[in-house]
C-alpha cells in the first residue's frame, strides 16, 4: 500500500482484491482509498 493507515475500513471484493478506505494517516484524516492485491510468494 502507498499510504500507512489506522482505523480504516477493509472490504474483500469478489475478485479477491481488498478495498481499503479512509482512516487516519500521519497528517490526519485520509479521504482516499486503495486497492490491495494479495500475491502469494
Amino acid at each position: 500500500m502507498m499510504v500507512g493507515r489506522a482505523q480504516h475500513t477493509a472490504t474483500l471484493l469478489l475478485d479477491g482484491t481488498v478495498l481499503v478506505a479512509g482512516g487516519y494517516g500521519k497528517d490526519g484524516t485520509l479521504a482516499s482509498a486503495e486497492l490491495f492485491t494479495y500475491q502469494a510468494i
